[in-house]
């Protein structure tokens, strides 16, 4: 190959990188996330007895919250609910991005994003 098509193909294909990269940074700009909140609950027992950990996974939207709870079985522990839900977001296409410092019931809460579908 001569010093000049050489030059060419390193030249085309340094080209080729900075278009792909400009490509991707542009997609990047307009990718829109949306986030979940999840965080455990500890509920009371209907007779008052005892009590039990639920989950409660909240999405944020604009002006509230949209929320679903995770609750195990009376056999179950609140180890169960958690995996439950974990298993779930991770299903839906949610991501674990961070855990936040213990509310006054001792549990953190984990925060989840994915990516929002196109509208």
């Amino acid at each position: 190959m001569t010093k000049a098509a050489t030059t060419v193909l390193v030249i085309a294909s340094l080209a080729g990188v900075a278009f792909a990269t400009v490509a991707a940074q542009s997609q990047g700009a307009s990718t829109r996330w949306e986030y979940t909140r999840l965080e455990g609950i500890q509920q009371t027992s209907s007779d008052g007895n005892g009590f039990r950990f639920i989950y409660r996974a909240c999405q944020a939207a604009s002006g509230d919250w949209h929320c679903r709870s995770f609750t195990p079985e009376p056999t179950f522990s609140a180890d169960m609910a958690f995996r439950e839900a974990l298993f779930t977001l991770g299903q839906d296409g949610w991501e674990l991005v961070a855990t936040v410092s213990p509310h006054e019931n001792g549990e953190p809460s984990y925060l989840f994003k994915r990516q929002r579908p196109p509208e």
